[in-house]
């Protein structure tokens, strides 16, 4: 009879056996030493101890540790405001902290420094987390080896057998034995026991021939295997590759397996990076399947190498598994209409369900998902899938999700389709899961329903299934079209957007933005401004497969610019920043792109983002026969130079320029005007943007690794512009010298009376046109290879060539035609590098490569075009 039994809750989870004093509802757990709220006798707040218990998002505090104990008070961690040190505590306690809530501050005490800094490591982590991150914590915590009494790590385990004694109210018992030691368990009853001795017993390896003469095996070697938390333990293990099966053991002749990786079609083998590998001579790789990653670790690269390809070729030979849902896709293809129907009729996975998924409709590989961004997390592409399929339910069935709800459709739509985009292979998915969702539903037209129809939709104007599931996409949507009387007008008008757009739509950087689903789910397009010379703008008409070099062609048209003397191009702009946009590119990915701009909180101070249609090439910007748009274009870029510090001149000649601006502007001089905002005329005022010290340095290079992977084009310089950096006047301009510089305006301006607006122009660009640059379009970039040049310089292309200049001076400190250029481009990342005969190269730093090449290509093709 077994006598002196302790209650325990064991869990078996990967491979480790634990037991713990109580089922394990808390993510920690411990003793700290609490300030009461109340006062003593003596009016002193007293310190008492408490067992304290962090269930969810709340810490709960009892006077003991017992199951049963009384909870004496609550903390809501999760809407806590800070969690901090407390250093100057009530009677000098060590090791304290405080809880600061809305409502109150609570002090606890730990009993040592690091049990203090455990605590609030893990307080914070909850706190502002939301309810379904918590959950997961809590289900780690069930399996949590730390707060286990005692563990057993099942490839230790020699035998487990049941025994003939019982507990004295006669429960069975089962032994489990290992070379150190033999525990006893009592199991509730006899099929509970026979379920733990079948878990725990040890798998004994096939009666097969030994390794060395198995014809079977095609690889065997010992490797690493890591496991425990975090995969933070190694062992040696002794692995076999047999036929489509992986098994390991303890010991090189062992009969008994430690574990087992079963391969087929949907594993995946992950090599190692080698750089990273020959620098730590660390060989893991990591092989991902059904239940589990294993992370293996081999002595030398060949034996790694060896050992991939050894399983990659199991994986590649392997059947490729099918479901249901492709093989209906299949007969669906050759089926007769009448045949259709009744393949609809018989099989409910191909049509609506208001049960969330089990598991995916298709064959998804195996392995954590790993997105460069991270902002946002994916589990298995599994998992992904039945969240999606939850999060497409009614609210109040689909709960929480992490991809949003119904009743907020722009958010959910945002969310499935950005997952798309991260994780391709959800791709096919997630179109097959919403084809269904819209086929027969029970509702047509409704709100559920038409919110299906819509993400389908843009899913259809930004990203196309593979090419078997478009087949089965357009049968779906011809075949809703034929439904017209079914299911309404609405419902088959979003299905002809789906079909018109397929035709359309090609690889974008972006899923859709908000503007993008809300114009898609009113079905009154979308409209853009195109902001144009003198404050004029153009709007628009656009569709997600618009591109810039089209928007580019109807304002030409709409100004009559067809046979314009300069090349025109499409600019992003906001504030002091102006980024050309490639003829190929998407009007709806710059209007993305714009939204994760502002979501990352990259909009500077000086506005939003917009479009402008501005001279992009100048060809012939001097010739006499301009029409009087394209002089207008000149000028007002010539003053967006000058204003922007993109035009060498001295104090005089600012100031005749803002004079020149002013009567152009405002007309002629009146007794009592005077300059109120100089920031409109002269550059004096411009924000200026410093080298970022110390302090804003952190900031901006969590900025870059924000973006990295999701907003192309941003060097650092223009990173500071987007975050604000710092601003100051230029040199620090006092009131009174502004007073000055403003006196010199009006007095040059008096002596313009009687100039008009086409007369203002010309003396303005008479005097631009005085610089040897002017014509250049100058970048601001950072050169490297000469050393007797400024680090710092201008660099100027025009259709003469290639210039470099001084920043703010006239002088050039050369020039390159370019027949003398032999090569130019983009060797890395934001560097330039142009080769020129007998003078060597010329490499910059900018994150304006793509400008430079565009501009230096439509030079050289002008140029060639002129001599032909």
């Amino acid at each position: 009879m077994l006598k002196n039994l302790k209650r325990r809750w064991c869990v078996l989870h990967e491979g480790t056996f634990m037991w713990f004093k109580a089922r394990q509802d808390f993510i920690h757990a411990g003793w700290l030493t609490k300030i009461g709220g109340g006062t003593s006798t003596l009016g002193r707040k007293s310190w008492k101890r408490r067992w304290m218990a962090l269930k969810g998002g709340e810490l709960h505090y009892m006077p003991s540790q017992e199951e049963q104990a009384t909870v004496l008070g609550v903390v809501d961690i999760q809407k806590a405001e800070a969690i901090t040190v407390e250093a100057d505590a009530p009677g000098k306690r060590e090791f304290c902290f405080a809880i600061e809530t809305s409502k109150r501050t609570y002090l606890m005490a730990a009993d040592s420094e690091q049990e203090m800094q455990e605590w609030i490591e893990i307080l914070n982590m909850v706190k502002g987390k939301s309810d379904e991150e918590i959950n997961a914590m809590m289900a780690q915590a069930l399996v949590n080896p730390r707060h286990a009494e005692g563990t057993v790590e099942t490839e230790d385990i020699l035998s487990v057998g049941p025994t003939n004694t019982q507990d004295v109210e006669g429960h069975p018992s089962f032994v489990i034995m290992t070379a150190e030691r033999v525990l006893k368990f009592v199991a509730k009853d006899q099929t509970e026991l026979d379920d733990w001795c079948r878990l725990l017993t040890p798998r004994r390896r096939e009666n097969l021939s030994p390794d060395i003469n198995d014809a079977s095996v095609t690889e065997r070697g010992w490797m690493l295997k890591a496991g425990g938390k975090g995969n933070a333990f190694k062992r040696r293990r002794w692995f076999v590759l047999r036929g489509d099966t992986i098994s390991y053991y303890k010991n090189k002749d062992d009969d008994y397996t430690v574990g087992t990786i079963p391969l087929n079609s949907l594993c995946s083998v992950i090599p190692p990076d080698e750089s990273l590998a020959l620098q730590r001579n660390d060989w893991t790789f990591i092989v991902h399947s059904k239940h589990k990653s294993f992370f293996l670790t081999c002595k030398t690269q060949a034996d790694c190498n060896r050992w991939i390809n050894a399983i990659q070729d199991v994986i590649d030979n392997s059947a490729q598994i099918e479901t249901p849902m492709e093989k209906l896709i299949d007969e669906l293809k050759m089926a007769s209409p009448l045949e259709v129907e009744q393949i609809y009729s018989s099989h409910r996975v191909l049509t609506y369900t208001s049960s969330a998924l089990k598991s995916p409709l298709l064959p998804l590989p195996y392995g954590e998902i790993v997105v460069p961004n991270a902002d946002r997390q994916y589990e298995t592409l599994a998992a992904e899938a039945v969240k999606i399929s939850a999060s497409l339910l009614p609210s109040f069935e689909a709960g929480k999700s992490k991809y949003g709800t119904t009743e907020n459709p722009v958010d959910l739509i945002k969310n499935v389709v950005q997952a798309v985009f991260d994780v391709n292979k959800l791709r096919n998915e997630v179109y097959c899961q919403v084809i269904c969702q819209t086929t027969n539903a029970p509702n047509p037209g409704s709100t559920l329903n038409m919110t299906h129809w819509h993400l389908l939709a843009a899913l259809c104007c930004s990203t196309l299934p593979s090419r078997k599931f478009i087949r089965f996409l357009k049968f779906h949507l011809k075949r809703t079209m034929d439904m017209r009387e079914e299911v309404g007008e609405d419902v088959a008008n979003v299905a002809q957007f789906c079909l018109d757009s397929i035709k359309q739509t090609k690889s974008r950087d972006f899923p859709p933005s908000t503007k993008e689903i809300e114009a898609i789910m009113s079905g009154q397009g979308l409209t853009v401004s195109v902001g144009c010379v003198g404050s004029r703008t153009i709007d628009l008409p656009v569709n997600s497969s618009t591109t810039c070099g089209s928007i580019i062609k109807r304002v030409k048209a709409e100004l009559q610019l067809e046979e314009s003397r300069n090349g025109f191009g499409l600019f992003e702009t906001c504030g002091s920043i102006s980024k050309f946009l490639e003829d190929k590119y998407y009007v709806s990915d710059v209007l993305s792109k714009w939204e994760k701009y502002e979501a990352h909180g990259l909009n500077p101070a000086e506005g939003g983002w917009k479009l402008e249609f501005k001279l992009f090439a100048f060809y012939d910007p001097m010739a006499p026969d301009l029409s009087k748009t394209e002089k207008e274009f000149l000028f007002e870029q010539a003053y967006e130079a000058v204003m922007n510090r993109r035009y060498p001149a001295n104090e005089d000649t600012l100031i005749q320029l803002a004079a020149l601006r002013t009567q152009f502007v405002v007309g002629d001089y009146e007794d009592g005007a005077y300059i109120s905002d100089l920031v409109k005329v002269h550059p004096a005022q411009q924000p200026q943007l410093l080298a970022s010290d110390s302090s804003s340095g952190g900031t901006l290079k969590r900025a870059g690794t924000i973006i990295k992977g999701t907003l192309k084009g941003l060097g650092m310089n223009t990173l500071r512009k987007l975050r604000g950096g710092t601003i100051k006047k230029t040199g620090e301009v006092s009131d009174a010298e502004m007073k000055k510089i403003k006196d010199k305006i009006v007095g040059k301006w008096k002596t313009m009376q009687g100039m008009n607006n086409d007369e203002a122009r010309e003396a303005y660009m008479s005097i631009i046109q005085s610089w040897e640059g002017y014509g250049s379009n100058l970048f601001e970039v950072t050169q490297t290879g000469k050393k007797d040049w400024p680090k710092e310089i201008w660099l100027g292309i025009s259709l003469e060539g290639v210039s470099i200049f001084p920043v703010n001076e006239r002088e050039r400190l050369a020039f390159h035609r370019y027949e003398s250029v032999l090569s130019f481009g983009a060797p890395v990342p934001n560097k330039y590098k142009i080769l020129v005969e007998g003078d060597g190269s010329m490499v910059f730093e900018t994150n304006m490569v793509l400008e430079i090449a565009k501009l230096m290509k439509s030079y050289i093709k002008e140029v060639v075009s002129r001599r032909q």
